[in-house]
């Protein structure tokens, strides 16, 4: 008893510790006056979660992936913060919270309710060694027009828990696994109480200890927000029994319990009750339960009985509080039953096989239906499906799609969706008013978003008409910080080199994409701050000057074509005015002290021409 008493007396130290920080205010206020383009308020919400909430005129997203440890000082933030964009006009936008939106729980994100949006967000304190405690999670709202000041919660220890924020009951909650005491806690914004929920302890007072844990991607179907799976006890903990023998753990029961946690209850609710019948220690009817996977559609769970016959089923979310009577389907090929498949319907799943994607069934024999879509060799990893097309990430880390349609002219026909190379550890894709957005991760790119109108033409590469993509180029929906335009023009330019013509310049039509890359990256350049240009480095921003160099080079060169045909000064008399004329800059040139690098970028044929015309014109 003693010890219970402890525990109860140390997990309300932590709850008191925890509602302590509540209405903690930042040590900066972000002023929000500025801020024009949405309401105080979201509106008539249409989607929470993942990076981007919307509604019916808005895009509220997070600005790109940022790194947990930069500067989250309120006001600082632009890559990482929150902004917000007009549907109508996505290149308008404005930053609505300058903090970090960073959690690595990407199931989870953005979280909007009235006039607050409800996030983590990197702690700004200093731990014991006095540095900022980068890798702990606060969670706090912040209003959506700026004023006020950013109101805290609580902070966690790891900025990579699993958490949900939802609304039930009228309050706003945060769920979460807390790793130190192996519990689901909820955090209710209303009181702003910390409530142990859950948690995996054999010597709690309860007859049951939290097993295996799902936590929805997104509100599920009667607000439910996680299943699990729980031990059960056939005893009360013997605190006596345990202080004699060390060796002392509480008898489990032959049968175990699924429960669900819905949007606002502090305690979880039974679903579906192993115990058998009758009477006695072990019933055949005793069933245990292991969940397989939990989508926002169905749950996926194993039942075996006491005499060791297990068969898989599966039942819809918006079932499971009427668990008793609803509808359970035996599911046959449970090998398909995996997060890496896409699990449309149960008679609708896209699996990759040994050489091929499949569309196949979960309720059937594996082979009765089983439809051969493309070859495999291109496909990373699934993601979703979509009107009549399935998401992927190719191999390259781009996105892709295919058409499941067997109606379609392009069915089975790969296309590239993303021109760019995408974050795949980030949050996954999202389809806005058939537009694909992501983030960016190439250089040029810098982690912002893109987007990409999934309504453009399919066209097929000039050079292999095997390779399909979407027409046009990626848009952009971002803020960009002062450092990341520097980093942006920086690899803009140390990008050109891979587009000289090989061999180098010619003075032809082969040098015109070189020359076009070039001219958008000097004009990107100069139109940069100057103090933005500072953080460009001296040896980069001299390339521009080198490339144009060589190009100014290449034209004098170039007066001088055709005098490779010639075989003798006689026939070359007519190219020694132009030599003449063009000596001075010449001989400027090969004493220059960036000759050498500057003689890289230029073809050889071409640097010829002069070699040749000093042959017969230098004497």
């Amino acid at each position: 008893m003693k010890k219970i008493l402890t525990k109860l007396i140390c997990t309300m130290l932590v709850i008191c510790m925890l509602c302590s920080s509540l209405l903690a205010c930042s040590n900066n206020n972000w002023s929000g006056s500025t801020i024009s383009l949405a309401p105080s308020k979201a509106g008539s919400l249409v989607e929470n979660g993942g990076f981007i909430a919307e509604t019916e005129k808005y895009i509220y997203f997070i600005n790109g992936m940022a790194d947990s440890n930069s500067d989250n000082t309120l006001g600082t933030p632009v890559k990482g913060a929150l902004l917000v964009a007009e549907k109508s006009n996505l290149s308008k936008t404005e930053i609505v919270v300058p903090k970090l939106f960073v959690a690595s729980n990407s199931s989870a994100g953005l979280f909007i309710d009235g006039e607050y949006v409800y996030y983590g967000t990197p702690s700004t304190e200093k731990n014991s060694q006095g540095e900022i405690a980068s890798d702990e999670l606060v969670f706090a709202r912040t209003k959506l027009d700026g004023s006020g000041q950013t109101d805290t919660f609580f902070t966690v220890d790891n900025i990579g828990i699993e958490y949900r924020i939802v609304k039930g009951n009228g309050a706003v909650c945060i769920y979460y696994y807390d790793t130190e005491n192996s519990a689901i806690m909820c955090y209710d914004t209303g009181d702003n109480k910390a409530y142990e929920v859950i948690k995996t302890d054999g010597e709690q007072e309860n007859y049951y200890s939290l097993d295996k844990y799902v936590f929805l991607d997104a509100d599920g179907s009667n607000g439910i927000i996680a299943v699990l799976s729980a031990t059960v006890y056939t005893d009360k903990y013997d605190q006596e029994l345990a202080e004699k023998n060390p060796t002392y753990t509480r008898p489990t029961a032959n049968y175990n319990s699924i429960y669900a946690i819905k949007a606002g209850e502090k305690q979880i609710t039974l679903v579906a009750d192993g115990k058998g019948q009758g009477e006695g220690d072990v019933r055949i009817d005793d069933k245990t339960f292991a969940i397989t996977l939990v989508n926002d559609e169905y749950l996926f769970y194993k039942e075996t009985l006491a005499t060791n016959l297990s068969k898989t089923y599966a039942v819809k979310v918006a079932d499971l509080l009427g668990f008793a009577n609803a509808t359970k389907t035996e599911i046959v090929n449970d090998t398909y039953v995996a997060k890496t498949n896409i699990i449309e319907d149960l008679d609708e799943v896209y699996v990759l096989g040994d050489t091929k994607l499949y569309k196949t069934t979960l309720t059937e024999k594996d082979g009765i239906i089983k439809e051969p879509i493309m070859a495999k060799d291109s496909i990373g990893t699934l993601l979703f499906k979509e009107g009549d097309f399935v998401y992927y990430y190719n191999t390259a880390n781009q996105i892709a799609r295919v058409s499941v349609n067997a109606g379609d002219e392009d069915f089975g026909k790969a296309v590239r969706v993303s021109e760019d190379v995408v974050a795949t550890t980030w949050f996954n894709p999202e389809i806005k008013d058939n537009k694909i957005f992501y983030c960016d991760n190439t250089a040029i790119g810098a982690s912002y978003i893109k987007y990409m109108d999934l309504g453009a033409k399919v066209v097929a590469d000039e050079e292999d008409d095997t390779i399909l993509y979407l027409e046009g180029s990626a848009g952009l929906l971002a803020q960009i910080s002062d450092a990341d335009k520097a980093s942006i023009v920086t690899a803009k330019i140390n990008a050109l080199n891979g587009k000289l013509p090989e061999g180098g310049l010619t003075g032809t039509d082969e040098d015109q994409d070189f020359k076009t890359a070039l001219s958008q990256a000097e004009t990107e350049y100069n139109a940069l701050d100057e103090d933005v240009k500072k953080l460009v480095s001296e040896d980069v921003s001299a390339l521009i000057g080198k490339y144009n160099k060589a190009i100014e080079i290449v034209k004098l060169y170039m007066k001088l074509d055709g005098i490779q045909y010639c075989h003798s000064k006689e026939q070359a008399e007519g190219f020694k005015d132009e030599y003449e004329e063009n000596k001075s800059a010449f001989e400027t040139f090969k004493n220059a002290e960036d000759r050498d690098s500057i003689d890289e970028m230029i073809n050889n044929n071409v640097k010829a021409l002069y070699t040749s015309a000093y042959k017969y014109f230098s004497k």
